[in-house]
């Protein structure tokens, strides 16, 4: 059985440098507590092992929140495993969720228009529930393949929320339009990564991989963040491919030929790209 307990301490102290970025309060200490345990049960001895655990963390901004974990290993055979997971886990939230104040001005408008984000101090951890699968095995000597897929389903994901217009006097009299960060987002997350590792000489290791990930979002009841939820969607890569070669030369030198292929960003504008 292993047990264990945490402490961090984040201090932060921020001196305002600029009148249209600020956080407030200026010097905060965050703390997060951790308590956890894990153990594993062997349900068939050398052939099905259960392994369950959780964590349990607390935070100044959200509280206590519980992260709990059950995996299963299968080896029906001697260089073959199967495996299963379905894990919840917590985003933690920060200052720029809580604390952030930034201010754009917006020209062409009669009083002079500003347009802010804030952050929500009503901002909830994301929550993610993640299911799991995966094959192990030696195909042939020296062979091996790594297939994994997951599914994902997140909640209270970071998204724009409420929208205020005030009208303040000071400096001088202005528009002020704030919007709020919220948990406006849900959806899902599919995947499949596949790995093989073949040796074929003492001095040779051939290492590929490929990955294909499928992210959807959409807004909850109450909100309208589909450009947020497009933003999220179009900023991890869908596809990525490595190919890996290291050649172990005399006289412990070693030679790492490596090639990758990242697919296109494009709610960033990034294209795709080979290294």
């Amino acid at each position: 059985i292993i047990v264990g307990a945490g402490l961090r301490e984040s201090p932060s102290n921020i001196t305002q440098t600029q009148p249209t970025v600020d956080f407030a309060p200026h010097q905060i200490n965050n703390y997060v507590y951790s308590l956890f345990a894990q153990d594993t049960f062997q349900i068939v001895p050398n052939r099905l092992a259960f392994t369950a655990g959780t964590k349990l963390e607390n935070n100044n901004y959200s509280g206590w929140g519980w992260q709990p974990t059950g995996r299963l290993l299968w080896t029906p055979k001697q260089h073959a495993s199967l495996w299963g997971a379905v894990s919840r886990a917590l985003r933690t939230p920060g200052r720029v969720d809580r604390d952030l104040n930034l201010v754009g001005y917006a020209p062409g408008f009669t009083p002079p228009l500003f347009v802010a984000v804030a952050g929500n101090p009503h901002f909830k951890p994301e929550v993610l529930i993640g299911w799991e699968a995966g094959y192990r095995q030696l195909l042939w000597r020296q062979f091996y393949i790594d297939i994994a897929t997951f599914h994902n389903q997140y909640d209270d994901v970071e998204s724009y929320g409420a929208v205020t217009l005030t009208f303040p006097a000071t400096p001088y009299p202005h528009t002020l339009v704030t919007e709020y960060f919220d948990n406006g987002l849900r959806g899902v997350s599919n995947g499949i990564e596949i790995a093989p590792d073949w040796k074929p000489a003492n001095w040779l290791d051939l290492r590929g991989s490929y990955s294909h990930l499928k992210i959807d979002l959409h807004s909850k009841p109450g909100f309208d963040q589909a450009a947020y939820a497009a933003t999220y969607e179009g900023s991890s890569p869908e596809h990525q491919a490595s190919l890996q070669a290291i050649l172990t030369l005399p006289q412990s030198f070693e030679i790492v030929p490596d090639y990758r292929f990242v697919s296109s960003l494009p709610a960033l504008n990034i294209p795709h790209y080979n290294t």
